[in-house]
């Protein structure tokens, strides 16, 4: 006699994993756990002085770093509004690029073409210089710039 188990039956290889919430505390979540911590200690055993001063200088600094991030942030933003503006003096520029050119066989080659800007372009973070004909070319590739 020969019988077969239905595969329906079976567990699946890997449980599916739930997640809930923020995986990362950031400077509220700390201040309520440490609000939490100071009113649920017992009075008779209060908080040693060395060890809130310990958790607000931890606090200090997790506020400072966030602090940070945001300045950073903003930095970025700014410096990279600066990178644009500042390939817009090629427009009606006429540039030497170099360019990779992959052969039949595989191999590459590098060709140097000329042509006029006419766009700048500024997407995820990175800056391409576009030519009458259409191409694309990214500042690093330019070796030459003529009036």
């Amino acid at each position: 006699m020969d019988t077969k188990i239905d595969q329906s039956l079976f567990l699946p290889d890997s449980k599916p994993v739930k997640q809930t919430g923020n995986t990362s505390l950031g400077k509220d979540d700390f201040l309520k756990l440490l609000i939490a911590q100071l009113s649920n200690q017992d009075p008779l055993k209060p908080m040693e002085d060395k060890e809130f001063i310990a958790q607000m200088a931890s606090f200090s600094s997790l506020e400072q770093m966030y602090n940070m991030n945001e300045t950073l942030t903003s930095w970025v933003a700014h410096q990279n509004n600066g990178q644009l503006l500042q390939y817009s003096e090629l427009i009606n520029k006429e540039v030497t690029y170099t360019h990779s050119v992959e052969n039949d066989d595989g191999t590459t080659k590098e060709t140097t073409e000329t042509g006029t800007v006419t766009k700048i372009h500024f997407e995820n973070g990175e800056t391409t210089i576009e030519l009458t004909d259409g191409t694309k070319v990214k500042p690093n590739e330019i070796i030459t710039l003529s009036a």
